[in-house]
């Protein structure tokens, strides 16, 4: 969690926050960097083939697929906002972090968290309708309403956390305990390091089309 740093001229404005990370645990921080590292890689791998392979794929192209690749896209951007910074600290000897950029990462970490959310809504009517409807479902689910029901998971998403930042900005005080630390790092690198999994790349059709992908890219590169 973070803790202020004062200005030496004026006591009443706020410069930088010192990220305080893991004090205790300091001499296996090689380790601790290495296995981040790791954990981002995986997360950014695994989230970019999902969405590649959905793109190209045409027999992927149907609405739940369609919201499954944004949630990739979604899982890119979410976790590119906390983990490189937090690597670079691993890093430094200066763990700071400045006002401004403190709250454009709370906001973006926000809005992208809350437009997860609400795309996991969509997904669970997509599926509403494919089971409960079936008949109805081609002629509800078009095209044309998935981009609304995306767009509309994206606008909410990024407008909600608006007034939450505005009103962490003014806050007096400050606190910092042990858990609060703890949990960021489950939201912000476990969660997003197992959602390919639970989400997609259990998925055998999912699987299939990584398949295909990857043997028609083999045949085009091959000599013929």
């Amino acid at each position: 969690s973070p803790q202020p740093l004062m200005e030496p001229h004026n006591h009443s404005s706020l410069s930088e926050f010192v990220l305080l990370g893991f004090p205790r645990v300091g001499h296996i921080r090689g380790w601790i960097f290495v296995l981040l590292l790791l954990a981002y890689l995986f997360t950014i791998c695994g989230n970019m083939l999902i969405f590649l392979v959905i793109r190209l794929d045409a027999a992927l192209h149907t609405p739940m697929y369609h919201f499954v690749s944004i949630l990739s896209f979604l899982e890119l951007w979410y976790t590119a906002t906390t983990i490189p910074k937090m690597l670079a600290n691993l890093l430094s000897d200066k763990k700071t972090i400045s006002f401004s950029g403190c709250l454009l990462q709370t906001y973006f970490f926000h809005s992208l968290g809350a437009s997860e959310c609400y795309l996991l809504t969509a997904m669970a009517y997509d599926r509403y309708l494919a089971i409960c409807r079936p008949l109805h479902y081609p002629a509800v689910m078009t095209p044309m309403l998935c981009a609304k029901m995306a767009a509309g998971c994206w606008t909410c998403g990024f407008l909600c956390p608006i007034s939450e930042v505005i009103l962490v900005s003014k806050l007096k005080e400050s606190y910092s305990l042990t858990l609060d630390r703890t949990l960021a790092v489950v939201y912000s690198v476990l969660t997003p390091l197992v959602n390919p999994i639970i989400y997609s790349l259990r998925n055998k059709e999912l699987i299939k089309a990584i398949k295909r992908t990857i043997f028609r890219k083999g045949e085009r590169a091959s000599p013929t």
